[in-house]
């Protein structure tokens, strides 16, 4: 069953078994508070006739007469002994002469049906003329309380079936409000299954309910999906294209050895010299790729309060002899105190001063100290610089402002991505300031410091 078809279902039973036990209740309340008026009325006229009665024995009136005078249009005054006969009966209706028999020893009044109609019987002792104990029955047959309760239920079933029909309408139109957005988003869905292509539905002019939201994540969901599917085609484009270079190098410096590396010694060498040369750069975009890949489930942070002064030395004295060049720190702070990674704030700051190294034959100048409380780390560099239209795509995979450049220097593109995981992880802010020709400066901002700096 579809799920229009049970919200349609639900709410019109739903609503109907409400309105039965709502219009039942109303009747029987109604109906009760009419047959309880009219046996209250009918006990106060069988009272009022044993007094007549009293009366009439008194001053000599004959008892038929005096009945006769208080008797109903439409009912029936009877006198019942103790053996369970009547003793007088006046009616002027036929319908009477079946009407149950007893006997009351005590007042008593009611309501009850007799052949499919309503009547009210009140009774009430009294002395007879004999001196025995009769009982004094006054029967009415409620006309009136019929045709009112008659008309309630009529007009209850008129308004029961109206509103069932309305109900049923609005819960057509109310399943249909409902199930649009779902039917929307479930062919959204096979359009995407079907065209390969991601989509999203159209929340114009819907409310802003549970619905809206689910429309909404749904889109929001989409978008992420495209994001990172995106990402991921340009990644293994972006691969392929970087593996591809060192590949055919290599292959053509082996079909080179492989033809001439027996005679030709110089050949030989050459061709050993560009393959470990290749070797060792897949071996680096190698690992880089699979840095890039473990981000993606997040950075294991170790974090804990490290001294950023002591950590830039310690990188400068790894760098220092390694590439025969001078790394400078400037600082009027003994120390520097920042909750983070120590490791992954020392990979971050050799992947910023390799960069600075290969693009400046100057001195190389690190910057430490606090901006408005907040610690700081700057790389500069007099190097070629960067040009402006390249500063917003740097911490892109695989992108290069000068592809021979890049390439020259043996740069995969990869590390100020590494770079930017390290500092998104920690929160820091990561920022560049370049001209070409006179330098580049990377920033790295802290969101606080612990502890203070000297």
């Amino acid at each position: 069953m579809k799920l229009k078809t049970k919200i349609h279902l639900y709410t019109s039973i739903s609503l109907l078994i409400l309105l039965i036990l709502v219009h039942t209740a109303v009747y029987l309340i109604f109906s009760s508070a009419l047959t309880s008026k009219d046996a209250a009325r009918l006990a106060d006229e069988t009272d009022n006739i044993a007094e007549a009665l009293h009366a009439a024995e008194t001053e000599g009136v004959a008892l038929q007469d005096m009945l006769q005078a208080y008797l109903p249009a439409n009912g029936m005054v009877r006198v019942v002994n103790g053996d369970q006969k009547a003793v007088m009966t006046m009616t002027k209706e036929k319908g009477y002469k079946d009407f149950p028999l007893s006997f009351h020893s005590g007042e008593t009044s009611d309501v009850r049906k007799h052949d499919g109609k309503l009547f009210a019987e009140a009774a009430v002792p009294v002395i007879w003329t004999d001196g025995q104990v009769v009982s004094l029955q006054l029967v009415e047959r409620l006309e009136n309380t019929e045709e009112s309760l008659f008309l309630l239920k009529i007009i209850l079933i008129a308004a029961s079936a109206a509103v069932c029909i309305a109900s049923f309408f609005a819960g057509s139109l109310l399943a249909r409000h409902i199930i649009n957005p779902i039917r929307r988003l479930m062919m959204t869905m096979k359009d995407i299954q079907r065209e390969k292509a991601f989509k999203t539905i159209s929340l114009e002019g819907q409310s802003h309910d549970e619905l809206y939201q689910m429309g909404l994540t749904f889109n929001e969901m989409a978008m992420m999906l495209k994001e990172h599917y995106d990402k991921q085609q340009q990644f293994v484009q972006d691969a392929s294209h970087e593996l591809k270079t060192p590949l055919t190098i290599i292959e053509s410096y082996s079909s080179l050895m492989k033809r001439w590396g027996a005679k030709k010694p110089e050949v030989l060498e050459e061709s050993i010299e560009a393959i470990h040369s290749e070797a060792v750069h897949m071996k680096k975009l190698t690992n880089q790729l699979l840095a890039l890949a473990k981000s993606h489930k997040g950075l294991e942070l170790d974090l804990k309060t490290i001294d950023l002064i002591k950590v830039s030395r310690a990188v400068m004295q790894t760098l220092q002899p390694a590439y025969q060049r001078d790394i400078l720190l400037e600082t009027d702070k003994e120390s520097l105190l920042v909750t983070a990674d120590e490791e992954r704030i020392k990979q971050l700051l050799t992947i910023l001063l390799d960069n600075a190294i290969k693009y400046s034959e100057k001195a190389i100048v690190m910057s430490a100290g606090t901006r408005n409380g907040r610690p700081f780390l700057s790389v500069r560099d007099e190097g070629i610089g960067i040009p402006e239209e390249h500063i917003p795509h740097l911490f892109e995979r695989f992108y290069r402002a000068d592809e021979a450049r890049n390439r020259k220097t043996g740069g995969t593109g990869l590390g100020l991505s590494i770079a930017k995981q390290i500092a998104d992880e920690h929160g820091i802010e990561l920022s560049v300031k370049s001209k070409p020709g006179q330098g580049t400066a990377v920033t790295i901002q802290f969101r606080e410091q612990n502890g203070g700096g000297r």
